[in-house]
């Protein structure tokens, strides 16, 4: 059974020691904070069942692990009653599949344009996933979103990938 959608290859002790490196590696410390970890499994949601329904069992299965991670072990480092939250998921054969900060509203940040702020992402997702949404040919920008806290602005950016449309 070669598909990769279903093949565990990490687990939760070597998922915990893969997240705590890239954790360590981006500086996020949380003093007397919890760490939780779960297995996530996004295999059944109705985005997968439409992609099967509609390229078959293989392809969709190659498309989302060239790109969703659908099976991942995520770990929280959290304070009960704090917003402050680092996550590090690790996708089932050991690659980073995403990172999430949530910071409190009122701490200090920069407040940059949206401008300003895209390459930063842009070389974030290049350093941390080997995307490179420069290549126009591959990835289109589409939507950006500014949000004002207290003391920053903050900024959501999503690229449409351009290789595969279903």
């Amino acid at each position: 059974f070669g598909r990769k959608s279903f093949n565990l290859t990490l687990d939760r002790s070597e998922a915990l020691s893969r997240a705590e490196e890239v954790r360590a590696s981006l500086g996020w410390e949380l003093e007397d904070g919890y760490r939780y970890a779960d297995f996530m499994d996004n295999l059944g949601y109705q985005g997968f069942t439409y992609l099967i329904r509609k390229v078959g069992v293989d392809s969709a299965d190659v498309m989302v692990n060239r790109s969703t991670f659908p099976r991942r072990w995520r770990v929280r480092w959290f304070k009960p009653l704090e917003k402050t939250e680092y996550s590090v998921a690790i996708s089932q054969s050991g690659e980073l599949a995403s990172l999430r900060r949530t910071l409190p509203d009122s701490l200090p940040g920069a407040e940059l344009a949206s401008d300003e702020a895209r390459p930063i992402a842009a070389s974030a997702l290049k350093k941390h996933f080997s995307i490179d949404v420069s290549d126009s040919v591959r990835y289109k920008p589409i939507e950006v979103k500014s949000d004002k806290k207290e003391n920053r602005l903050d900024h959501t950016f999503v690229w449409e990938y351009l290789d595969t449309k279903v």
